[in-house]
């Protein structure tokens, strides 16, 4: 049970990762002309044995304007507001997923106190 556990939290904090740097990686590239933000969904394991991180790429096109040169560019679809609840989302959840490690932890230590 205990080892399911770590697995879960395992997964979690590996997912939380991948949030925190598909994120860095769209606010790094904010200004470069036609960028596509990625964005990183957890999908439930078959079996409860926790998330894996799905990366894909947001379609939706950036604003367009008109350069100096003339010419239409278009710019990065990168919306920094929803970074930053991406951002959030990662803290919390790699929080959390921590927090369920370290319970286990104590689990297990009381388990072989009381059987030892």
């Amino acid at each position: 049970m205990l080892g399911a556990i770590r697995g879960i939290a395992l997964s979690g904090l590996d997912a939380a990762r991948t949030r925190l740097s598909v994120s860095a990686h769209n606010v790094s590239n904010m200004n470069t002309e036609g960028f596509k933000a990625g964005i990183s969904q957890d999908v439930e394991q078959p079996g409860g044995r926790g998330v894996r991180p799905e990366v894909s790429t947001r379609q939706r096109p950036g604003p367009t304007i008109t350069g100096d040169d003339g010419r239409r560019h278009t710019l990065s679809n990168t919306d920094v507001a929803d970074e930053a609840g991406q951002m959030i989302l990662a803290r919390n959840a790699y929080r959390a997923n921590l927090q369920a490690l370290k319970v286990a932890d104590r689990m297990e230590e009381e388990a072989i106190h009381w059987v030892g």
